[in-house]
Parts: C-alpha cells; sequence; structure tokens
C-alpha cells in the first residue's frame, strides 16, 4: 500500500490541523522529555562557553622576568596614581604629572613636558573645548627608524573620583610596558610615549600633540587605552579606516585577544559621540590605529568606586599583553606604508580564539545563506510543506513582534526608571545593570515566545520559522552592505538556523528523531548564545553612556532598545520553542511564560537591591558656577531630587530652572546664590589675528 506524507504527518506542530499521531518525538522519556532537556542542558553550555569570553587572564606576578609584563607592577603604579583626583586644575594633577616624569627617569628616560594651548571641535558640535594643556612625552629611539609607534593614555582623571581605571591603569600600563622594553633588545622603529593631558575635557591633550608637536609628524601607528568600568576584558573597540591587515596582525601576535568588529562600527557611525576618545585625534591625522578598552561596571566609572581596590587586575595583564606583542612586531617592520586594504570582520568564538576575515566575505556568506535559503523553502512550498500564507505571516510576525517587543521593553524600563528614583541619579548605568540587562533579555525573548505561541494555534512552527528566515536574510544583506563589521551577528545566526528548518521539512525518519532534532537545535543556537553575552559587554556598556546623556537632556532611557538586537535572536528559535512543547498543544506557553515570570522576578529583585550603601554609594551632584565678569555665583545640583547633604546648599523650598549643562543639552536644575570667591579671573592675551579668505584665525 502506498503511504503519503503530508506536513502534518511530520511536523508536530501545536498548531497543525488534524488529529495528532503519535510519534517518536512524544513517546516517554527517551523520545520526549530527555531530548527536550539535553537541548536546555546544551543551551546553558553554550551561554557557559559566550560568557567565558567576558574572562580576563593570569596576572604575571611581580617576579615575573623583566623583559615581560607584569600587571602585578603595573597596579603598583595606580595605587600611587590613584591617591588623588587628578583631574585639571586639582593638585593630584601636577603630583601626578611629576610622578610621570620621575618614574621615566628612573628608567633612564628623558621627559619633556607639551605646554600649550588646545582648542578642538567635536564633529557635529556647536562649540569648541579649548584650555592650557601639559603632555608629558619621552621617547625610545630605534636603531633604523622608518616611523614611531605611539603609546597614548591620558594621566588626567574625572573631578568626581580617584581615576585608578580611568585612566591610572591605562598610564600604568604604558609605564610597565615601557619598562619592559627598555629591558628588552632595542627595536627597529622608534617609540613615542604620550601621556596625554586634559582628555576629560575634550581630547585637547591627544590634540595638542597631534596638530602640534614635531614628533607627531613621525607618528605611523598609534595605540590607545581607554576604561569605561574597573574590569572586564581588554577589547579591541576602535580602529583606523581599512583595517583588515592592521587587525590580522593584532590577532597574529596579541595573547588572550578579544576582538569584535561591531564595535568599531559603531564608533565610525557615531563620530559626534567621539567614541574613540584620544585615538581619534590621531586618525584625524591619517595614522592607523588601535584602541582598546575594557567595561564591566560601569556604574563605577567616575565615581569614588573608581579606586584600587576595585580594578580586575586582569584586565591591565591584558592590555600590557597586548602593548607589547603590537610594539615588538611593529617595532620591527617597515612603518613606511602600512598596508591599506579593506577592513575585517572579527569576533570571538571563545577566549582568545578570534575569527576574521575580509569584508567582502560578507557578501559571499550572506549569498551562500540567501541561496540555501531560497532552495529549503522553495523545495517545502513546491511539497506543500510550506504555505505560502503562513511564510508570510512568519515574516511580518517577526517584524511587528520585534518593535512591539522593543516597544513593550523599552516602556518597562521606562517605568522602571519613572518609579525608582534610585535609578535617576548621575552613573553610567547602575549598581543592578546586569541584572536588568538579564531581565530585559529574557523579557524580549519571551514576548516574543508568547507571540508565537499564540500563533502557533493557527499557523505551523515550520512556516512561521519560514517566514522568519525570509526576513533574516533581508536583513543581512542590508547589514552586511550598510554596517559590514556587524554583519557577523546576522549572517552566522542566520546559516546555522537552516539547519533544523531544512531537516524539519525532510522526509526522512532519521531527521525527524528527536534525538537528531535536538542535535540540529543545539547547532542552531550556538551563534545565538555564544554572541549574546560578548554583545551585551559592548552594547549595553555604549547605551548606558548614551542613557546618562540622554537622561539628563530630559530623554528617555535607552538601554530599553537592547530589545532590538534580542527579539529578532528569538525569532530563530520558534522550532527550539515547538520542540519544547512537542506532543502537547497547552506546554508551548509553558517556556514563554516562564520566560516572563523571571523577567519580571530579575526586575524586582533588581529594584529591592537598588538601594544606596557603602558598598553601593550614592553619587551626588553639587556644582559652584562663578561669573567673575557679573560677579556673581550660585549653587547647582542636576539630581533629580536633593538629600539630607545637598540640601544644605539651597533654601527650604528649593526652585528649579532650565541649565545648559553642555553644548545643545539643557535640562532643569536646582538653582541658588552663592558666596562670590575671591578667584583670579583667567587672562587671554590676542598674540595675533589674522583673515584668510573666509577663515580668521586668532592666537591667544
Amino acid at each position: 500500500m502506498k503511504h503519503s506524507h503530508t506536513s502534518e504527518d511530520h511536523n508536530q506542530s501545536s498548531g497543525s490541523k488534524g488529529p495528532h499521531r503519535p510519534t517518536d518525538s512524544s513517546r516517554g522519556w527517551i523520545g520526549g522529555a530527555l531530548p527536550r532537556a539535553g537541548l536546555l542542558l546544551l543551551i546553558g553550555v553554550i551561554i557557559w562557553a559566550g560568557l567565558a569570553q567576558l574572562s580576563t587572564p593570569d596576572i604575571n606576578p611581580s617576579s615575573a622576568p623583566d623583559t615581560e609584563f607584569s600587571a602585578d607592577r603595573a597596579f603598583s603604579n595606580v595605587e600611587i596614581l590613584a591617591e588623588n583626583s587628578r583631574a585639571v586644575g586639582l593638585p593630584g594633577h601636577e603630583i601626578g604629572r611629576q610622578y610621570l616624569i620621575d618614574t621615566l627617569a628612573s628608567m633612564g628616560i628623558d621627559a619633556e613636558v607639551q605646554q600649550t594651548t588646545s582648542v578642538l571641535k567635536f564633529e557635529g558640535a556647536e562649540s569648541f573645548n579649548s584650555g592650557r594643556v601639559q603632555n608629558v612625552l619621552a621617547r625610545l629611539p630605534g636603531l633604523d627608524s622608518t616611523g614611531a609607534i605611539v603609546l597614548n593614555a591620558h594621566y588626567d582623571s574625572g573631578d568626581t573620583g580617584p581615576g585608578a581605571a580611568d585612566c591610572g591603569a591605562c598610564v600604568a600600563t604604558v609605564l610597565e610596558s615601557v619598562r619592559a622594553l627598555v629591558a628588552s633588545e632595542p627595536l627597529r622603529n622608534d617609540v613615542i610615549i604620550v601621556f596625554s593631558d586634559a582628555e576629560e575635557h575634550g581630547d585637547l591633550g591627544a590634540a595638542a600633540f597631534t596638530t602640534q608637536h614635531p614628533w607627531a609628524a613621525d607618528a605611523r601607528l598609534a595605540l590607545n587605552y581607554e576604561s569605561q568600568g574597573v574590569g572586564g576584558p581588554a577589547v579591541l573597540y576602535a580602529t583606523s579606516n581599512d583595517n583588515s591587515w592592521l587587525v590580522s596582525e593584532f590577532l597574529d601576535v596579541a595573547p588572550n585577544a578579544t576582538a569584535y568588529s561591531l564595535l568599531p562600527e559603531i564608533v565610525s557611525a557615531l563620530p559626534g559621540q567621539r567614541l574613540a576618545c584620544d585615538l581619534q585625534d590621531y586618525l584625524d591625522q591619517g595614522n592607523a590605529g588601535l584602541g582598546f578598552v575594557y567595561m564591566n561596571d560601569s556604574a563605577y566609572y567616575h565615581t569614588n568606586l573608581d579606586n584600587p581596590a576595585e580594578i580586575d587586575i586582569g584586565s591591565i595583564q591584558q592590555q600590557g599583553d597586548y602593548t607589547l606583542a603590537l610594539v615588538r612586531h611593529f617595532g620591527n617592520v617597515d612603518l613606511t606604508t602600512l598596508e591599506r586594504d579593506g577592513d575585517a570582520i572579527f569576533f570571538n568564538v571563545l577566549p582568545g580564539r578570534v575569527v576574521a576575515y575580509d569584508d567582502l566575505w560578507a557578501l559571499v556568506f550572506v549569498g551562500v545563506a540567501t541561496l540555501l535559503a531560497g532552495l529549503i523553502l522553495g523545495f517545502g512550498v513546491r511539497r506543500n510543506q510550506l504555505t505560502v500564507a503562513g511564510v508570510v505571516v512568519g515574516a511580518i510576525a517577526m517584524v511587528a513582534g520585534t518593535v512591539l517587543t522593543t516597544l513593550v521593553v523599552a516602556l518597562v524600563w521606562v517605568g522602571t526608571r519613572a518609579l525608582n528614583m534610585d535609578y535617576q541619579v548621575i552613573l553610567v548605568g547602575s549598581y543592578q545593570t546586569w541584572i536588568i540587562v538579564v531581565a530585559l533579555t529574557l523579557l524580549a525573548f519571551g514576548c516574543m515566545a508568547l507571540m508565537y505561541a499564540a500563533l502557533n494555534a493557527r499557523f505551523r512552527a515550520i512556516d512561521l520559522a519560514a517566514g522568519a528566515v525570509v526576513v533574516w536574510t533581508l536583513l543581512a544583506w542590508v547589514i552586511s552592505v550598510a554596517a559590514p563589521g556587524a554583519s557577523y551577528l546576522v549572517i552566522w545566526p542566520l546559516l546555522f538556523g537552516l539547519l533544523p528548518l531544512s531537516a524539519s521539512l525532510s522526509t526522512s525518519r532519521a531527521a525527524r528523531n528527536p534525538w537528531t532534532r535536538m542535535a540540529l537545535l543545539t547547532g542552531a543556537a550556538i551563534p545565538v548564545f555564544l554572541l549574546l553575552p560578548s554583545t551585551a559587554y559592548g552594547i549595553v556598556a555604549i547605551l548606558n553612556r548614551l542613557e546618562l546623556m540622554a537622561s539628563l537632556a530630559g530623554s528617555p532611557p535607552l538601554l530599553g532598545l537592547w530589545s532590538l538586537f534580542v527579539a529578532p535572536l528569538a525569532s530563530l528559535m520558534i522550532l527550539h520553542f515547538d520542540f519544547l512543547a512537542t506532543g502537547n498543544p497547552q506546554r508551548r506557553w509553558v517556556a514563554p511564560i516562564l520566560l516572563v515570570i523571571t523577567a519580571a522576578g530579575l526586575l524586582a529583585w533588581a529594584n529591592a537591591t537598588s538601594g544606596f550603601s557603602q558598598d553601593q554609594p550614592r553619587p551626588t551632584h553639587i556644582a559652584y558656577e562663578l561669573d567673575a565678569d557679573g560677579g556673581t555665583a550660585r549653587w547647582l545640583s542636576l539630581d533629580p531630587e536633593l538629600n539630607s547633604w545637598t540640601a544644605q546648599f539651597f533654601p527650604a523650598e528649593p526652585s528649579q530652572e532650565p541649565y545648559e549643562f553642555s553644548a545643545g543639552f539643557e535640562r532643569d536644575a536646582f538653582a541658588s546664590s552663592a558666596p562670590v570667591a575671591d578667584i583670579a579671573v583667567p587672562q587671554a592675551q590676542v598674540l595675533s589675528d589674522s583673515q584668510n579668505g573666509t577663515s580668521r584665525f586668532v592666537e591667544i
């Protein structure tokens, strides 16, 4: 007797029409519960592997050979530098500068101080940053130099903390690297050390060096170090354009490399935010460059918690290992012309294991994915295993679901911030950032899963999954062309996601075996959950930074936009949710509801622990503003509400008024009159004033 298969026969979707026919995948523990439990367990292992990328290496002790980088030795510099705030104008700034000069002298290196006026306007800004800077400069001459490698780290700190990580650790990294270089064989090329000043006031020191100092003409490659937190992996986050060869060289020599091309893509896409910091000044002069940053615990950034006790010393070790490897490599190659030919796409798959390829390969890979997706979908439609209507619904659901889910997640975060004043203080993120991020991630997955569970009552999971693949294919093309550095986040989940889709359309009994399905679904989950933690590490740090600026300017908080990265990934999990619900139509609601409940619990936990304590100090903002010309002064506070300490500067019923705290940014601030301090008024003398066409040049 001839037996014909229908889509209802071999797709165990709770949305299938017709009576349910038991198959191997719904029979007992071996064919049902165990494969489902195995899938969840393996996804957990993948997530663990993704989180392992965010670890830092073991440190070299102070007893390490002189020619090696020791984070232990470097840390002793951090402890001294962070004894006082090194903010421009404070005593610690001068103390820190003198310490750098003395430390270099102890290595037999003569340092000079570049004292000059620096003026810089960020791209898109309405005003200039300007000020007097004092850069500490030194040079290690090469044996037969073809150009210079610049090691740049800013030695000034914010005025609201000791600046142990930002950027005392950066300075310590350079000092320890230079010490190791002095103890090693001489290099062919020169090494220029730039401890730049006034980075916190608009990259003024680096701008002064790159545009005014004669040594800058010799620079060929710049390495810059930054921090937006006190730990985490030191990530390659900014590069010069046409970086393919440069990144390849970095990955060849740098130990424990952590690098994601998504971050340089974002940095270049937001020039007005100046995310490359001091490195941007070198890039503007045509130099090749690499920038490194670590970003964990961003709430400690520019606070008293940016102190030596809180630093992950492994982060310093990783930056130092990069530095020595890169300087020794490029210090002995011809720097006359560095290769500039296309950009690289790169990302970690394991700690210290980076996949890298030229950006043109993105179009090849997305072309292959498109061809495979077309063949699979075409096969399914011709065999009546896919319905056009169902695929269209799946495509619409993926787009609409992403939009609606992002709206829900954003509103949840906006509401959380509005109801909890603890999240409105001036911090980059919060002490509960990662609890909140996990909660919002689970909420995004849960919302998408709820939508698919509802649709699954009328449409088969295989149709919905095929529709999501159509949208993913279009998305992969758009991103591969417009932002190739981010393309790996869509191409590889798409390619791997085709595995269970193709197997679900197969009439082979082996393909329908629950253990085979579990293996294929696990494969599809690899790029999703392997890349999600590292993506969160970079994106959340940037969103926290932008959210602070937005909230100060009265705009909605932005962390909820993280859902834009998460929600589309959930559409690749349709067959996973379907597999978990196999054999029981009501089971399709279990995973979505559990995800939402867990998200709600984590948000409740975050709110319950959001209060401030000795371990989680509450930052307060108070400023003194003096109008020396008008002979008036006032106290200002940008805090959303006054506390017992800040209230002393204001009357019993304080008022708020609009205040432009930065060019183009305005918000309401508490304000009251203050005593006029007897402070000498700065004097400016015009040295020259000339006109050249429509441009006027004034030297002060």
